[in-house]
């Protein structure tokens, strides 16, 4: 298996994401389907980590709206450990195999959408300045 190499780049990710404000850091993947029998041959998704001052993350929860009650987001073991690292990947709840749970409270993406990516959810994670973002064309 091929490790994931995330990127760093703030400005590349806004161009292909809504990157609302001034993010401190960010951290990202793109990522092809699992089951790409189940999505078209140009379909991809981004997962990204972006954290802002604590200012900017209390306005960023604002700008969200009301929580959500969609399904919580889980990916791969791989994307975890790409995107926070093996301390931290240990901490997310294991599901289905080599799945995990990202914790926090879940919004919808449409502040972070841009076509094509215009499906997702956000989950504001424990702490409260960082957000993770799970966008995908299908």
């Amino acid at each position: 298996m091929n490790a994931l190499a995330p990127s760093h780049d703030a400005q590349q990710l806004g161009i292909i994401i809504q990157l609302p404000g001034s993010p401190l850091r960010v951290t990202w993947l793109k990522v092809s389907p699992q089951k790409p029998s189940a999505f078209g041959p140009s379909d991809f998704s981004v997962l990204a980590v972006v954290e802002y001052l604590q200012a900017d993350a209390q306005a960023m929860t604002a700008k969200l709206g009301p929580p959500s009650d969609h399904e919580p987001i889980a990916i791969t073991e791989a994307e975890v450990m790409a995107l926070f690292g093996a301390e931290l990947a240990q901490r997310f709840p294991q599901v289905g195999g080599s799945l995990r749970v990202i914790p926090g409270t879940l919004y919808s993406a449409a502040l972070f959408a841009r076509a094509p990516l215009l499906h997702g959810k956000v989950a504001a994670l424990p702490g409260g300045t960082t957000f993770f973002v799970s966008l995908f064309t299908t």
